[in-house]
């Protein structure tokens, strides 16, 4: 998972380093603390307006999905679940988050994508049940690129039966 995150105008990158989030002109120069907190805040990822930065953090003691101006401010808290979230992207829309979450349990992988409104009153949306990892959405706002299968990290470079998958998922037809 990524842990930093360029904003749209390609001015400003937006990165973890030491539990803190930091932005710094792309150009070079000082960097800024956005966050300063004893947890971890990690995999940043800017809005499509460039105006808000999600990211994860377990300061309530799983990693949860947060979200804070550019500019920096106070985190607002998006998800809450005890097994925690994973933040892969933002819609286009810039209204709801690409988060992967394991709310129940499953022999094999009970991780599933979601998508999380930014509406604290919204439901979390299932996109489709079946387990999926690394995802990103496309710049319309239409497909979902998701990894299935696989077998990891460990294994980096592997090409045999069980290597990972890259589906596109259809969002409006709901097919893959």
């Amino acid at each position: 998972v990524s842990r930093t995150s360029l904003t749209p105008d390609g001015k400003t990158l937006v990165f973890g380093w030491r539990g803190d989030l930091w932005r710094v002109p792309s150009v070079g120069g000082a960097a800024r603390r956005l966050t300063f907190h004893p947890a971890l805040d990690t995999q940043p990822r800017v809005s499509p307006d460039g105006r808000t930065i999600a990211f994860v953090s377990n300061r309530e003691g799983s990693d949860q999905v947060f979200v804070m101006p550019v500019a920096g401010g106070s985190p607002r808290q998006v998800t809450l679940h005890t097994e925690g979230f994973r933040l892969y992207d933002w819609f286009a829309d810039g209204k709801a988050l690409l988060v992967r979450a394991r709310l129940d349990h499953a022999f094999r992988d009970g991780g599933r994508l979601f998508r999380r409104p930014l509406d604290p009153e919204a439901p979390l949306e299932l996109l489709f049940d079946a387990a999926g990892g690394s995802a990103k959405v496309s710049p319309d706002g239409k497909r979902i690129a998701i990894v299935r299968e696989g077998v990891g990290w460990a294994r980096k470079g592997y090409h045999g039966s069980q290597a990972g998958q890259v589906w596109v998922r259809d969002l409006e037809k709901g097919t893959f």
